[in-house]
This record gives structure tokens, C-alpha cells and sequence, in this order.
């Protein structure tokens, strides 16, 4: 006696498996796809970074210019205050010695 019952019940199993390891194709492939996407998205935000980072030292350089412009313009106010001052007490002078000559004439 050829029992059928066992030769459906092994090609059952036979598609199960097929089912089953076409399935984890799916996955396996389902899971490369969101890794492939997830690098690629490592990469870009990598040369995001990089980019910022160009640019952030780009505007501390600038910075650092500035500030050293700054102490430059400082000192030579300072120098320019003192220049001025030491004309204003030269012009305070003078005009004391005007001052004395025009009080001699008119005396």
C-alpha cells in the first residue's frame, strides 16, 4: 500500500520551507536595504559635520582677526588720545603766552 497521506504532508513540508526561506530572503534583504540607507545617512551627516566644522573654524579665524584688529585700533586710539592731550596742553600754553603778551600790549 502507497500511503498518499505521507507524500502531501512531505511536499507540505517541502513549501513550508521554501515559504520559510523566501520569507528570510525577504527579511535578509529587507534588513541590507535599511543598512545601506543608514550608511548612506552616516555619510552625508558626516560630510554635514565636516562642512560645519570648515565653516566654524573659517568664522574663528575670522574672529581671531577681529579681536586683533581691535587691540590694533585700541592702541592707536590710545596713542591718538595721548597725542591729543599733550597738543591740547601745548594749545593751553600758547594761549596763556597770548594771553600775557595781550594784557603787556594793553597795558
Amino acid at each position: 500500500g502507497y500511503n498518499t497521506n505521507t507524500k502531501s504532508s512531505i511536499s507540505t513540508g517541502r513549501l513550508a520551507n521554501i515559504q520559510s526561506q523566501s520569507e528570510t530572503d525577504r527579511l535578509l534583504e529587507a534588513q541590507r536595504v535599511v543598512i545601506y540607507t543608514l550608511q548612506k545617512k552616516d555619510c552625508f551627516q558626516r560630510q554635514e559635520n565636516s562642512k560645519l566644522r570648515k565653516e566654524n573654524d573659517n568664522l574663528k579665524d575670522q574672529l581671531r582677526q577681529l579681536e586683533i584688529r581691535c587691540v590694533k585700533v585700541e592702541r592707536q586710539s590710545k596713542k591718538d588720545g595721548e597725542f591729543i592731550l599733550v597738543q591740547e596742553k601745548e594749545m593751553a600754553f600758547i594761549k596763556s603766552q597770548l594771553m600775557k603778551k595781550d594784557d603787556s600790549i594793553k597795558g
